[in-house]
């Protein structure tokens, strides 16, 4: 026998010890489900969405789809940080830094011998 789908309904609910008794965990609910074993259905899990959590319900009905994203690669290792972090320390003088965001100005104050090496077009020493 084939393992059968679970509802996504399930999303919203966490079995408990009690037979067929369920807990809501939007708002700590026992539900029952009724029936017995692998005859119980969901659709008091269902009512009580639709009843008592109507947004959760919408999105149950009408679930949005979105293709996987394309996100920027981020380090996932400490070494890579290090990297990093080490970079900005060597090339701007800038310990602890681990990313920047560009088009932001970050006004400091001027290290030693610096001169005007960072002027910006405000005339405030920024990187």
């Amino acid at each position: 026998m084939s393992a059968r789908k679970k509802s996504s309904v399930w999303t919203f609910y966490t079995e408990t010890d009690q037979p067929n008794k369920v807990k809501c965990i939007l708002c700590d609910s026992l539900i029952s489900r009724g029936g017995s074993g692998r005859s119980a259905s969901t659709s008091a899990l269902t009512n009580h969405l639709r009843v008592k959590h109507d947004r959760e319900y919408t999105q149950l009905q009408h679930p949005i789809h979105l293709p996987n994203p394309i996100l920027p690669s981020t380090p996932n290792m400490e070494q890579k940080w290090n990297e990093i972090k080490t970079g900005f320390e060597l090339k701007w003088n800038f310990p602890g830094c681990i990313g920047a965001i560009d088009g932001k100005h970050v006004i400091m104050r001027a290290p030693v011998n610096s001169e005007s090496d960072f002027n910006n077009y405000k005339k405030t020493h920024s990187i």
